[in-house]
């Protein structure tokens, strides 16, 4: 259902949010999906572990909730996509699981690189986004205990530590940080 302004209407609701298909974010999660459902080999069990907090645009929240409820990417087999839809709440997210599970992978243009390769790249976009936004909101909440003199600023700041770094090797390493 995407429009000409480059964005789709959410699942579930024919009125729902828009899904900015030129976000990076959007783009990444809509990729990432359509790889979880495709071909779940490549991202199972590192997907399975992906909250929906992780997702920023509400009908793929809806989506990755489906494909956990039918069991997640560890448990695919032939019966895979007929549970994710059975599992979809309504007719919007079924249709949006069907779009996902014929849309192409929109491989790179510069290179084709193998689904693994590209289905660990968009594990680290995904995460690395969530990081991000987590970084950002816990700042925020620092800085506000500060002013408050709140003793639980010191907590905050040493999350925010640990997702920094977090952060840092998710860029160094890749695909290799989100196993430990």
């Amino acid at each position: 259902m995407a429009t000409a302004a480059g964005s789709e209407r959410g699942a579930g609701s024919e009125r729902g949010p828009a899904i900015q298909l030129r976000s990076p974010a959007h783009r990444a999660e809509r990729e990432l999906l359509k790889v979880a459902i495709q071909f779940p080999q490549f991202v199972a069990p590192v997907f399975d572990a992906y909250g929906e907090d992780e997702f920023t645009g509400p009908p793929y929240v809806v989506a990755r909730r489906a494909i956990a409820d039918a069991g997640g990417t560890e448990t695919a087999d032939d019966s895979f996509l007929a549970r994710i839809r059975e599992a979809a709440p309504d007719d919007g997210a079924r249709a949006l699981v069907t779009e996902l599970a014929v849309e192409p992978l929109d491989l790179p243009r510069r290179r084709k690189p193998e689904v693994g390769v590209y289905a660990e790249e968009l594990l680290v976009k995904v995460r690395l986004a969530a990081v991000e936004h987590r970084i950002t909101e816990l700042e925020s909440t620092a800085r506000r205990l500060e002013a408050q003199r709140d003793e639980g600023s010191a907590a905050v700041r040493q999350e925010v530590w640990t997702l920094q770094l977090y952060r840092t090797a998710l860029l160094d390493r890749g695909a290799p940080a989100l196993y430990g």
